[in-house]
């Protein structure tokens, strides 16, 4: 359902009425390469491979007088081969300039194969097509954390465990659903290594403290 066609500012169509050009049919191969014209389209790339992780650590352990253990540790992981859409649709940076003038309706120049649209969908590199998702594995992952720990053992067993991790998460794949990721999709085609940012599962301080109960004596 198309309810507006100028970025909200009117109505096109409603409820009561939602499809007034009626339902797109099936076209089957007949029409050839217009068979999808005016709709989306979200073509996979033939060359998807399986993602992959490599995992890396470091660390030192000491055992400090008055039987304190404590271990630091750099571990992290870089992931290559992600899959990702691409909005290769995407109006290009220049045309953004013209502000709501990218709402203004104009003369179909599809009239007869499209029936609705904007100006900013004919400045599009494929006008015919609304949204074209290209799903292809080129997004990475990286994170990168250094992990404390520090444990205490006193008499009967009795002790405790403090664990401290600062880390970091990048990522420039969006919407994919891997890693529970749920943010949009990329906002600048023409400038892929800037999407790299913040990875939503980040998780920058984490600490937790433990202890360990002091051992039951058998009668």
């Amino acid at each position: 359902m198309v309810t507006t066609l100028d970025g909200g500012i009117t109505v096109a169509n409603r409820i009561g009425n939602p499809y007034p050009e009626g339902l797109v049919k099936p076209l089957g191969s007949k029409p050839g390469l217009l068979a999808q014209l005016g709709l989306a389209l979200q073509p996979w790339s033939n060359h998807l491979t399986g993602p992959h992780t490599q995992h890396y650590n470091f660390g030192l352990q000491r055992e400090l007088p008055g039987g304190m253990l404590v271990d630091i540790a750099w571990v992290g992981s870089h992931s290559v081969g992600l899959p990702i859409a691409i909005p290769e649709n995407q109006l290009q940076p220049q045309y953004l300039s013209l502000g709501s003038q990218l709402l203004t309706q104009v003369k179909n120049p599809f009239f007869g194969f499209i029936t609705t649209g904007a100006q900013n969908l004919l400045l599009r590199p494929f006008p015919q097509f609304s949204d074209i998702s290209f799903y292809s594995p080129i997004a990475q992952a990286t994170y990168n954390s250094m992990q404390l720990r520090m444990e205490r053992r006193f008499k009967n067993d009795f002790g405790f465990l403090v664990s401290y991790t600062f880390s970091k998460a990048l990522t420039n794949t969006r919407n994919t659903g891997i890693f529970g990721f749920q943010t949009p999709q990329i906002q600048n085609l023409y400038n892929l290594a800037g999407e790299k940012a913040i990875s939503p599962i980040d998780v920058t301080h984490r600490i937790v403290v433990s202890q360990t109960p002091p051992a039951k004596r058998v009668a």
